[in-house]
């Protein structure tokens, strides 16, 4: 998938029809942390700031990270999260990508193009979203 196929099929938050994700989404998603400028290469900088984020926000510690995957798991509403660092970089990282998608421990799935996570949250039906 290329930027402008992720700008043609992708959604707002007005798409998001659970609380949990609508709130996940204006708290997490599209927050941003004022961090250093031009240190950090922006995408990077985004990825970053999306773990801190979202372990803050769902009370999450990180178990392991790489370079471009950091795996979280909590006791609360999300037992388990994944942020991948641009999964649409090439073939084999957007193949990787699918297969955690489709992996059945998780149930919520949001590509936003630079930066994708993958929840388990049992109180949740199984969905995937393309948000920007």
């Amino acid at each position: 998938m290329n930027r402008f196929q992720y700008w043609l099929h992708a959604r707002t938050r007005y798409n998001l029809h659970s609380p949990f994700l609508f709130d996940l989404y204006d708290r997490v998603l599209v927050a941003r942390l004022e961090g250093e400028r031009g240190a950090v290469p922006r995408r990077d900088r985004r990825y970053r700031d999306m773990v801190y984020m979202l372990s803050d926000y769902c009370s999450l510690k990180t178990v392991e990270a790489t370079d471009d995957t950091t795996t979280l798991v909590g006791t609360q509403s999300v037992k388990k999260a994944v942020v991948v660092c641009r999964p649409h970089r090439s073939k084999q990282a957007e193949a990787q990508w699918r297969q955690l998608c489709a992996y059945t421990d998780y149930n919520i799935a949001i590509d936003m193009f630079d930066v994708g996570i993958v929840l388990h949250n049992p109180h949740l039906l199984p969905q995937q979203f393309l948000l920007r």
